[in-house]
């Protein structure tokens, strides 16, 4: 958590309150910065139609709110703002007949610095496509290994290897009997003289077993 001060006071206008508009807040602003040697940035005004209150001299003020990163920052504004603002300034400033202005107070806000939503969403768009590059990856490896050992009888040796003979359960099931016919097909030599086939272990890639189907 950082911390933020806002230095508010608030300025008393004379006449009509339709004179402050977008330009009577710009010229404000920009007159405010220079006194305070912020950026306008720092500077904002509560909005006319929701915080401007009426006054029993007929006046109606505007608040104003400077923001400072550090208590020194925040005392250097209520200093100038006490010295170097006054009534007169703002009204040749503003072009509205400024008649008071309150004395500043400085309050300090904390400030979450949590990554924000952008970033969040960025750090999650990068998670999906690195999910999304493994499963991509792993089949494809797989593939290959399979198809660098049993070349021209990978086909035979993926129905071989991803079917069972346990009838009890109907998804990729394949009777005994076609199963090992795929595997003399897949080991014709250890068929031929009688042997034990492989079991699905025996014949995985990594398997040390003569290469003879290849």
């Amino acid at each position: 958590m950082g911390s933020r001060f806002d230095t508010t006071f608030a300025t008393t206008f004379g006449g009509a309150s339709s004179q402050w508009d977008a330009e009577a807040e710009s010229r404000f602003t920009a007159y405010l910065a220079v006194k305070l040697g912020v950026s306008a940035a720092q500077i904002a005004h509560t909005t006319p139609l929701a915080r401007r209150r009426r006054l029993s001299e007929g006046g109606w003020s505007v608040g104003t709110t400077v923001q400072s990163d550090s208590p020194e920052a925040a005392a250097a504004v209520q200093i100038k703002l006490r010295d170097d603002v006054t009534v007169a300034e703002i009204s040749s400033a503003v072009g509205i007949e400024a008649q008071a202005k309150s004395d500043a107070s400085t309050v300090q806000y904390s400030v979450s610095l949590t990554p924000s939503n952008d970033s969040s969403n960025r750090n999650l768009l990068l998670l999906l496509l690195l999910l999304l590059l493994v499963l991509v990856l792993l089949p494809l490896v797989y593939f290959l290994r399979i198809w660098c050992t049993y070349r021209a009888k990978t086909g035979l040796y993926l129905s071989w290897a991803w079917h069972h003979t346990n009838a009890g359960i109907i998804f990729l099931y394949m009777p005994a009997e076609e199963k090992d016919a795929l595997a003399a097909q897949l080991w014709p030599n250890k068929a031929m003289a009688g042997d034990e086939l492989p079991d699905f272990e025996d014949a995985s890639p990594d398997s040390k077993s003569p290469r003879e189907h290849i």
